[in-house]
């Protein structure tokens, strides 16, 4: 299978076999994994999405936001080396931080919401968690070298 230069993540030996779909997959993740210009894409993309004014006409999108804003703090987080805890519990600070934010300046922000807006952001930011974590983990069975 063909890598990147310099990239260790994703690399097969000549006597493990995997399917071409899986290569595929496999190649695009640890690219966007790994790669800080796509990251980084990536990261801007999300965030300039939750910028969109869309949060009043579609009912789903705070929670979307909030759970790919989340997963894609934890996979800067991971490629930096923080363990799956030390991940858990920096988001779950930035996530409380944020939704003090949105109770102290309601008005100045324009985010309203109450207590099950609240609980939903932080169940949203932990399933952006979950996702991150669980591909991770998918990702680096192929991989000795990952983990």
């Amino acid at each position: 299978m063909a890598t990147r230069p310099g990239s260790h993540l994703f690399t097969t030996s000549s006597s493990t076999t995997h399917d071409a779909p899986t290569e595929t997959w496999r190649f695009w993740a640890g690219t966007a994994a790994t790669n800080p210009r796509v990251l980084t894409f990536a990261t801007l993309a999300v965030v300039s999405l939750g910028l969109l004014p869309l949060y009043e006409s579609i009912w789903w999108w705070d929670i979307a936001m909030h759970a790919a804003c989340s997963a894609a703090l934890v996979v800067w987080l991971y490629r930096i080396g923080a363990s799956p805890v030390a991940a858990l519990v920096f988001l779950f600070s930035i996530g409380i931080a944020w939704e003090v934010l949105e109770v102290a300046t309601p008005h100045f922000v324009l985010m309203a919401g109450g207590w099950e807006d609240t609980v939903g952001d932080v169940v949203s930011n932990a399933s952006g968690w979950v996702i991150a974590t669980v591909a991770q983990r998918w990702i680096s069975r192929f991989d000795d070298t990952l983990d």
